[in-house]
C-alpha cells in the first residue's frame, strides 16, 4: 500500500500573522513524499457467451495502467468483444487514456473493446479528447 512521509524535509519557512495576537510566528510547511505502492485498482474478468467483461474499479493511470493493459490483452482474442466497465473508475488521466488506447490498437485485429459504462470523470475525460465514439461509448452509458 503507498503511504505518504510525514517527515518529510520542510520546503518553506514563513513568518505568518498570529491569529490570537500581534505577535509573530514561524511555520514550517512540508510537502509529503510518495513512497512506492501506486494507486489502489481492482479488476475483475468475467466471460459470457458473448463477450469478456472487464470491471475496473479505482484510479486509472501511470502507476495502475499496465495493470488493465495486460487483463486486455490476456483476454483479446478469446471473444471477439471486450467489455469494459468503467463505472467504478474513481480517477484516470492520460496516461490512463493512452492504456485504453494502446489496448484498442493491439485488440483492434482480434476483438472489439467497448466501454459499456463510464463514471463522470472516464466519460469527461472521453468527450473532451474526442474519442467517446472510438470506444462505442452509448451517450447513457454512465
Amino acid at each position: 500500500m503507498a503511504r505518504w512521509d510525514s517527515q518529510a524535509p520542510a520546503i518553506e519557512s514563513a513568518v505568518l500573522p498570529n491569529p490570537v495576537g500581534d505577535a509573530m510566528t514561524t511555520r514550517r510547511r512540508t510537502a509529503p513524499t510518495y513512497i512506492g505502492g501506486g494507486a489502489p485498482l481492482t479488476l475483475s474478468v468475467a466471460d459470457r457467451a458473448d463477450a469478456t467483461v472487464v470491471t475496473i474499479v479505482g484510479e486509472l493511470d501511470r502507476e495502475t495502467g499496465s495493470r488493465l493493459a495486460s487483463a486486455v490483452v490476456g483476454v483479446a482474442g478469446q471473444q471477439d468483444r471486450i467489455e469494459l466497465d468503467m463505472s467504478g473508475v474513481t480517477f484516470m488521466d492520460s496516461q490512463g487514456l493512452r492504456v485504453l488506447l494502446e489496448a484498442k490498437f493491439a485488440a483492434d485485429a482480434s476483438s472489439q473493446i467497448v466501454i459499456t459504462t463510464a463514471s463522470s470523470q472516464v466519460r469527461d475525460l472521453l468527450d473532451m479528447t474526442g474519442l467517446t465514439e472510438a470506444f462505442s461509448l452509448a451517450p447513457d452509458g454512465r
